[in-house]
């Protein structure tokens, strides 16, 4: 799993933390800075992170969340909160897991991750396509964005009792 973070000021992000339980736990994930701060100390470049999970755990997640953290110790809220010019929403990004049987292929499974939103004019995405006509829990998936087959000794390790 892997990303990009950013922060304001041209400070430097000194973490980015992982949650598969929707923000009850996190681990911390490895951060690749390609540039160096300017001669003033400024950070104006994104980073990138990323972090090993099993397939066997993502397949048990409901969400897979993130959060990045600045030398200022600022971090990102829990939930949006939006304001007139649509700045400063940026809350923990959530991508919704989905377990779906992989057409024709008996006991196969697949995952999809679903983005809050889809780029453009598109419409998708477990945020919906009008303002406001969200919850924090999302809607069920009607287009994959990324998808891992699972492999039927996956599947047996995290079927649910």
């Amino acid at each position: 799993v892997g990303g990009y973070a950013y922060t304001g000021g041209g400070r430097a992000i000194t973490r980015v933390e992982l949650s598969l339980d929707g923000g009850l736990t996190w681990r911390l994930t490895e951060v690749t800075q390609p540039e160096k701060p300017t001669k003033y100390g400024k950070h104006w470049c994104w980073i990138f992170w990323r972090a090993e999970v099993p397939t066997e755990e993502l397949a048990g997640a409901s969400q897979v969340c993130c959060r990045a953290w600045d030398e200022a110790n600022n971090t990102q809220p829990k939930d949006i909160t939006w304001n007139l010019m649509g700045m400063g929403n940026n809350c923990y990004f959530r991508m919704k897991v989905h377990r779906k049987k992989l057409p024709g292929e008996e006991g196969v499974l697949y995952l999809q991750f679903e983005a809050p939103t889809q780029a453009g004019a598109l419409k998708g995405g477990w945020m919906g396509n009008t303002p406001g006509g969200w919850t924090p829990t999302g809607a069920p998936a009607t287009e994959p964005v990324t998808t891992t087959v699972l492999t039927p000794a996956v599947v047996a390790a995290t079927a649910p009792p």
